[in-house]
C-alpha cells in the first residue's frame, strides 16, 4: 500500500501521534524532504497536529550536529511537533547527509593489489580463498558426480537400445516363425 493511502487512513482515524511519526520518519528517509511536504499538505487539514515550539535547546553549532544528536531531534519532534523543530531537523538531516556524501566522496578507489592487502590484514582474503576453494571443490564433486549419473544414463540407453534391438529382433522373429 503506498504511503499516502497508509497517512490518508490515519488522518481519517485522527491518530495525530501516528502522523507525526510517519511524518518525522519520512524526514530520515527522504533528506529532499519532498515526501514530508506531501505528507504535510495531505495533513494540512488535521487540527492540532502542530503545536507552540516549547523552546527546548537546539543545537546550533554544526560541529555538534551528529547522529545521536539527530536521533535525539527526532525523539523530541514527536512529543513537540512544532515548525521550528522539523525546520531545525531538516538543517541537522541535511547536514549530515551532506558530510556522509562527502566522505564517500573523498575515498579514492583501490587498486586490486591494495584491496587484496587491506583484505589479508582484516582477514577477509582468507576467507575468500577457503571460500574458493570449497566453491571448487563442490563444483568438482557436483561435475563429477553429474558426469557419472550422464554417464549412466547414456550407458543406459545404449544398452536399453541394443536390448530393445535384441528382443525386438527375437520377437520379429518369433512372429514370423509363427506365420
Amino acid at each position: 500500500m503506498p504511503i499516502s493511502n497508509v497517512l490518508r487512513e490515519v488522518i481519517r482515524s485522527g491518530d495525530k501521534k501516528a502522523i507525526r511519526i510517519m511524518m518525522k520518519n519520512s524526514l530520515y528517509m527522504d533528506p529532499t524532504f519532498r515526501e514530508f511536504e506531501e505528507m504535510d499538505r495531505m495533513a494540512s487539514s488535521v487540527p492540532g497536529l502542530y503545536v507552540p515550539y516549547d523552546n527546548g535547546s537546539l543545537k546550533m553549532n554544526t560541529a555538534e550536529w551528529t547522529e545521536k544528536y539527530m536521533n535525539t531531534l527526532m525523539v523530541e519532534l514527536v512529543d513537540n511537533f512544532s515548525r521550528e523543530r522539523v525546520a531545525h531537523l531538516k538543517k541537522v538531516i541535511r547536514y549530515i547527509y551532506e558530510q556522509e556524501e562527502e566522505q564517500k566522496q573523498g575515498e579514492q578507489p583501490l587498486s586490486y593489489e591494495e584491496r587484496k592487502k587491506r583484505s589479508q590484514v582484516d582477514g577477509s582474503y582468507a576467507g575468500a580463498v577457503v571460500g574458493a576453494g570449497i566453491g571448487a571443490t563442490a563444483g568438482c564433486v557436483a561435475g563429477a558426480v553429474g558426469g557419472v549419473i550422464v554417464g549412466h544414463l547414456l550407458v543406459g540407453l545404449a544398452v536399453g537400445a541394443a536390448a530393445g534391438t535384441v528382443i525386438g529382433g527375437w520377437v520379429g522373429y518369433s512372429w514370423e516363425g509363427r506365420n
